[in-house]
This record gives structure tokens, C-alpha cells and sequence, in this order.
């Protein structure tokens, strides 16, 4: 029976829609014609612009720029500060943001100067979102809040559902919890006041929400709710959306049948006057997942269908974006050159404009991917020089968003708490007024029961009035003289507590001082010893090899050019080593914990060192299986794997062996490198991990080291909230244990 609802609702939509949308602008458009100049026309005009915004932006500028015109001329405030939005709506789907800032900023102004709070919360309410999809997040948070303010005033429920719904957007990202709680709050309210179109669209928002936090029964429940009461509002617009918002779901469940079935239903309802910006975010959708399926050719048909749908919409950022998933479908369809020219055009567009840094940098990704198929060298590493200049600014802006949002959440909580503390003294002000009263009444009413007592004893409070006024002097006096010793020792308990936090800061930074000469001084060490040898022997070895190159034997040139090699080597991995090292300091590696096999990390580290195992001799054992799973980074536990072995072979002769295991201990897993090569003694072992330290050994074969390895890796195991520790005896081998914390 459901179901058979579904198809009917779905059946009528489908057709009534276009109908709708074509006889709805038509008939503003025959109405207008016929209607005399006033306010009427004001608001059709003003309608009209609103309407053309998702589909033909030109023609939305040109209606509310009439309205804003004959507004001006009857003197019809409301009618040009709508005119005004609108005008502001249509130039941010244009891309225009100077011009959308300009009319929203004159819509204000007109608005304050009004005294129309409700429509000047709705400006800042609609500025707002548009400035956070324009990444501008200090200016969004400010609108957002002073709308939340007057909304809060005039006691406007459903307006505070869209400021609501508005946090939790810019929460989610990077607070789920924040998300939630404001989109509990938006449910509530909208459930209060019956607002039945806002609810499957909050519904939807919570489950997603509810499956990012893991609570699998809860995001379920939400979505059920989202999709029954998006058909039960029989509206086009409410149930594309919310089919389009649970697509999400299905693909981070991996399940891109059911995401694909989702946007089918929603293209099927799809209406020219609701909005285009969504059709082309739903081919872009049922693209990927056909992408995900391994279906490239009707990949390519919904990326191509997208891309023209942008192009006609006129918005810069998504039209860009197209043409860079068009590119990658001709990649995946192994048509390269089709690729690489629509992966430029997207590029040369992305880099005319503001805060794109992070799709410039996923189009350099994906082009450098297309060289590396073509082995291109020289345009990998120009394009990988330039991925990671942008890839760095998207990673400052994302460092930026969220200072934006606890500065946000902490604007919240201060406005929360200056409205809790008005309405508190309001209710303290009502139960003063109501003791005073209560207090009067008590105090007439003893004044007249006692009036009688009190002739009668007038005559002894003579008598005692003297003697009471002397103690009540020596009273007072004590009271001043007590008041003042307490004075004096609270200010004398605050001075030592000054002196105590005193003391404290200067010992901390005493000794942060302390580790920063320590850290100098090891760069320096580094830089004037380590990296100068061996540039002083690659410089003398090629110069000779280049000056005597002809009288040389070749056997002589074999050994100068094994020597040069080594010098290369050396220089590379101190270089790599110093950069990574000072990334770990600075902050720039993002630690992004996930489910990774070790067994698959050991074998592609013993395979990087498969020539040094061969020629020493080594015999490499692991009894680590396949399956062993732990929740970790994988850049930084194959960095930790990594060093330990290049260590352990380092440091053990020809003919050695290696044992590199892992077992659980008391809630982590431990990560075993055994040698037995030549040990450490005591000194070396009490100053391994620390930077200041000169203990550099060069290995069995005179091999080099930067001391640096070591230090990465205890950095990166701190980041798991692990620890690592070393036993060795001098001559007899080494063995270090890795600590990881295991979560379930």
C-alpha cells in the first residue's frame, strides 16, 4: 500500500510539475501586463525575480531591478528591500560577490532605518547562508547572530528553526555534536509549530548526523522519518530534497545502488521552476556513483549532462567543478587527451577566482595522476610543485574555518547567556518588588501592634539610648577594623599567589627556552656537518671525475660514481628526513586515524629495502598475519616501520637476523623490531630520544644517519597516544616496542 502511494504521488508530480511551473510564471507574466502601477505589481515583480533565480539569473536581475525602480517611486519600503535581496540572491548564483554584498548591505540599512525587524532578521538570515557557501565565515557568523537575536525578541519560531538549521550546517563538518544539538533544537521548534515542510529536510540532516557518530539505529529511525514525511507533504521541491540528502547516507554505507535509486526518484520529480542548481547537483551524483560502478560511459553522460545544465545556470565554482569530473571520466575511459583539455580548462577558470584553493588542488591531483599514466616526469613534478603550494593554502583555509567556528559557538554561547541573564533580572526585579511589598505590609502591621508597647517603654529607651549608641560606636569601629585585616590579608594570600604563578611561568618558560636552543643548535648540527660532508664529497668527486674523466680508468670511474651515488642517497634521505621532522614540529602532518592491515605495511617496508637485505646477508622473519588490523594513520605507522628496520639493518652485521612481530598487551597493540647486531651501550640508550643529544653512530658499513628517525618516530606515536621503549646491550642486538592503542 505504501508503495503504491509512492509511485501515485510520484506519477502526479511528475506531470503536474513543468505544467505548474510554466502556467505559475506565466500567468505573474499576463497578470503584470494588465495590473496598474502599485504595490501589486511591486510584489509580482519581486515574485517573478525569485522565481527566475535558479533557472534564468538575467531575467531575476531584470524583475527585481523593475520593482526596486517603481518601489522607489510610490515610496513602497518593503517592496525595495525585497527587490534588494532578490537583486542580492540572483548576483550570488552569478558569482558576483562584490555586487551580491552591495545589495544586501543597502537592503540592511533600508531595512534598520524601517524598524522592519522581522524582514531585516530574514536579510541577515539569507546574507548570512550566502556568505558561508562563499567561504566569507566571519562576516556569515555575524549575520547569523544578529538575526538569532531579533528572532529571539519577537519570539519568531520559525525563524529561529532556519537559524538553526543554519548552525547546524556550519557544524557539521567539524563539530558533530554541535550539529546535532542545534538540529535537535530546529526539530523541536518545527514540530511545536507544525512545520511540516522544514521537517523531512531537519530529519535528514539529524540521520546523516546520527551515521557519522556511529549510531546506526538512530540514523535509521531519522531517515524512515525523513522519507514518509517528505511524501506525506505532497511538495516537489521537499521530497527532491530529501531524497537528495538521503543519497548521502547510502553512499558513505557503501551502498550505490539504494544512493542511485534515491536520485532516480528525485530526477524523476524534478521541476524546471524549482531549481536547476539541484538537477545539476543530482547528475553530478548518479555520475559518481556510476563512476564507483566501474559504468564510465554512463559516467560520462551525467558529468556532460551537469556541465551543460552549469554552463546555462552561469554559477563559475560548479561549472569548473563539471568540467573537472568530466575530465576524469574521459580518464577513466582511458581517452587522455579529451581528459588533460578539459582538466586545463577547469584549472584556468578555478585560478581567475577567490577562495578555490581546495578544488584547484584536487584538480592538480587528478591531472597529475593522468601524467604519471602517461610517464610524463618533467609535468608530474611541475604539477606536483603546484599541488602542494595550493593544497597548502586549502589546508590554511580549512585551519581558518575552524577558528571561524569556535569563535562562532563561542558568539552563540555569549548571546545565550546575555538573554538568560536579562530574563533572570527580569524575574529578580518581579520578586524584589513583591518582598518589598510583602516586607510594607509586615512592617505597617507591626508598627501598629506594637505602637501601644512602645509608649510605655519610651521612657527606659531614654535611659538605654545613651548607653546603646556608645556600644554601637565601638561595634562599628571593631567591624572597620576587622573589615580592614581582611582586606590586608587577602591582599597579602593574592600577592604569594602572584608570586607562586609568577615563579611557575618563568620555570616553564626557563626550560621551553632550554629545548628551543637545544632544537637550534641540532638543526645547526645538522645543517653545517651532516648535509655539508656530504655535498663536500659530491662536489670533489664529481669535479674529479669531470676533470680527469679520459685518463681514468673504469675501474676508477666505477668507484667515483658508486661514491657520488652514496653522497646522493645521503643528501635525499637526511633532506626528507629534516622536512618531515619539521612538518611533525610545525603541525602541518593531519594525523587521519583508519582501519589498516599491518601485515599489508610490513611487506611494502621489507620490499623498500629488499637490495640493503640482499646485501648484507639478513634473514628477515615476521609472523605478523594477514587480516591484523589496528586503527591508526597510514602515513605515519609506515613512517615509525619504516625507521625502526632501516635502524635494525643499519646496525647489524653481514649474515645477521631480523624479527619483526606484533601481539596484544593490556589494550594495545605492540609492534616488535628484534636484531641482533652490534647493541647499544648505556649512554647511547639514556640519550635516544632526545634532540639535544650527540649519540650519531654510522651503521656496520659506515652507513650515515641524522639522528632524526628516531625522534619522528616517538613524535608520531605520541600523535596515536602510544608510547615506544628499547632494550639493547652493547654486542648482543637491539629490540624496540611500538605501543598503539587499540579502539574498538
Amino acid at each position: 500500500m505504501k508503495l503504491f502511494v509512492y509511485i501515485l504521488i510520484v506519477f502526479c508530480l511528475g506531470l503536474a510539475s513543468p505544467v505548474l511551473a510554466i502556467n505559475k510564471i506565466d500567468s505573474i507574466k499576463a497578470i503584470i501586463i494588465t495590473c496598474p502601477d502599485g504595490i501589486n505589481k511591486i510584489d509580482l515583480l519581486n515574485k517573478l525575480s525569485d522565481l527566475y533565480q535558479s533557472n534564468n539569473t538575467n531575467l531575476g536581475i531584470f524583475y527585481a531591478e523593475k520593482a526596486i525602480d517603481y518601489s522607489k517611486k510610490i515610496n513602497y519600503i518593503n517592496g525595495e528591500i525585497l527587490g534588494l535581496q532578490y537583486l542580492a540572491d540572483n548576483y550570488f548564483v552569478l558569482g558576483k560577490n562584490n555586487l551580491m554584498i552591495e545589495k544586501f548591505d543597502e537592503a540592511i540599512k533600508l531595512a534598520d532605518e524601517s524598524q522592519s525587524k522581522n524582514l531585516l532578521a530574514d536579510i541577515y538570515t539569507d546574507y548570512g547562508h550566502k556568505l558561508n557557501l562563499s567561504l566569507n565565515f566571519d562576516k556569515s557568523m555575524d549575520n547569523l547572530l544578529k538575526a538569532m537575536s531579533i528572532y529571539k525578541e519577537n519570539n519568531n519560531e520559525k525563524g529561529l528553526i532556519s537559524i538553526y538549521c543554519a548552525f547546524g550546517r556550519l557544524y557539521a563538518p567539524h563539530n558533530n555534536d554541535l550539529a546535532i544539538e542545534n538540529y535537535k533544537t530546529a526539530e523541536s521548534l518545527a514540530e511545536k509549530i507544525s512545520l511540516q515542510m522544514e521537517l523531512p529536510l531537519i530529519y535528514a540532516n539529524l540521520a546523516y548526523c546520527y551515521f557519522k557518530d556511529s549510531n546506526q539505529k538512530l540514523a535509521v529511525e531519522y531517515y524512515n522519518l525523513a522519507e514518509n514525511s517528505a511524501l506525506a507533504t505532497n511538495n516537489c521541491k521537499t521530497i527532491i530534497e530529501t531524497f537528495h540528502n538521503i543519497s548521502f547516507y547510502y553512499l558513505d554505507k557503501n551502498e550505490p545502488d539504494s544512493a542511485l535509486a534515491c536520485l532516480q526518484k528525485a530526477l524523476t520529480l524534478s521541476c524546471d521552476y524549482f531549481s536547476l542548481i539541484v538537477l545539476g547537483d543530482i547528475y553530478t551524483k548518479i555520475g559518481h556513483i556510476y563512476g564507483l560502478k566501474g559504468e564510465f560511459k554512463s559516467d560520462l553522460e551525467y558529468n556532460l549532462k551537469a556541465l551543460k545544465l552549469r554552463s546555462e545556470i552561469g554559477i563559475p565554482r560548479l561549472y569548473c567543478s563539471s568540467m573537472t569530473n568530466v575530465g576524469t571520466s574521459y580518464f577513466n575511459l582511458k581517452q587522455y587527451d579529451s581528459a588533460l583539455r578539459y582538466y586545463h580548462l577547469s584549472l584556468s577558470e578555478l585560478k581567475t577566482m577567490d577562495k578555490v584553493n581546495a578544488l584547484i588542488a584536487l584538480n592538480l591531483k587528478k591531472t597529475y595522476k593522468l601524467f604519471e599514466v602517461l610517464n610524463n616526469n618533467d609535468s608530474m613534478l611541475a604539477v606536483l610543485k603546484e599541488y602542494l603550494i595550493y593544497q597548502e593554502k586549502a589546508s590554511n583555509d580549512e585551519n581558518q574555518i575552524m577558528a571561524y567556528t569556535k569563535h562562532f559557538n563561542y558568539e552563540i554561547q555569549l548571546n545565550q547567556k546575555e538573554l538568560e541573564l536579562r530574563k533572570n533580572q527580569n524575574y529578580y526585579f518581579a520578586a524584589i518588588i513583591i518582598l518589598i511589598i510583602a516586607l510594607s505590609i509586615f512592617v505597617l502591621k507591626r508598627y501598629f501592634d506594637t505602637h501601644k508597647i512602645n509608649k510605655v517603654l519610651n521612657k527606659q529607651k531614654v535611659e538605654l539610648t545613651s548607653t546603646n549608641s556608645e556600644l554601637n560606636q565601638s561595634r562599628h569601629k571593631l567591624s572597620e577594623l576587622n573589615n580592614e585585616l581582611e582586606i590586608r590579608y587577602s591582599k597579602i594570600n593574592n600577592l604569594l599567589s602572584e608570586v607562586s604563578d609568577s615563579k611557575k611561568i618563568i620555570e616553564d618558560k626557563a626550560k621551553m627556552l632550554t629545548d628551543l636552543n637545544s632544537t637550534k643548535d641540532k638543526l645547526f648540527s645538522i645543517i653545517s656537518h651532516d648535509l655539508r660532508n656530504p655535498f663536500t664529497v659530491l662536489m670533489n668527486n664529481s669535479k674529479y671525475l669531470n676533470d680527469n674523466f679520459d685518463l681514468l680508468i673504469q675501474e676508477d670511474k666505477t668507484r667515483l660514481i658508486s661514491g657520488i651515488s652514496s653522497s646522493s642517497q645521503n643528501i635525499y634521505h637526511l633532506l626528507d628526513s629534516l622536512l618531515l621532522w619539521s612538518k611533525s614540529q610545525t603541525g602541518h602532518i593531519a594525523f587521519k586515524p583508519e582501519q589498516i592491515d599491518l601485515y599489508e605495511i610490513i611487506y611494502q617496508c621489507i620490499f623498500l629495502f629488499n637490495d640493503q637485505v640482499k646485501e648484507k646477508n639478513i634473514r628477515l622473519h615476521t609472523d605478523i598475519q594477514i587480516g591484523s588490523i589496528i586503527f591508526a594513520d597510514n602515513f605515519m605507522i609506515s613512517t615509525i616501520i619504516r625507521n625502526l628496520l632501516s635502524n635494525a639493518l643499519k646496525f647489524t652485521d653481514d649474515s645477521g637476523e631480523i624479527f619483526i612481530s606484533n601481539n596484544r598487551q593490556n589494550g594495545s597493540s605492540v609492534i616488535s623490531v628484534i636484531d641482533n647486531g652490534i647493541g647499544m651501550p648505556e649512554d647511547v640508550m639514556d640519550n635516544l630520544f632526545k634532540i639535544g643529544s650527540s649519540h650519531i653512530r654510522k651503521g656496520t658499513k659506515k652507513e650515515k644517519g641524522s639522528g632524526l628517525g628516531l625522534l619522528i618516530c616517538k613524535e608520531f606515536i605520541e600523535i596515536h597516544k602510544g608510547k615506544i621503549s628499547a632494550k639493547s646491550k652493547q654486542g648482543e642486538g637491539s629490540e624496540f616496542l611500538v605501543h598503539i592503542p587499540v579502539i574498538n
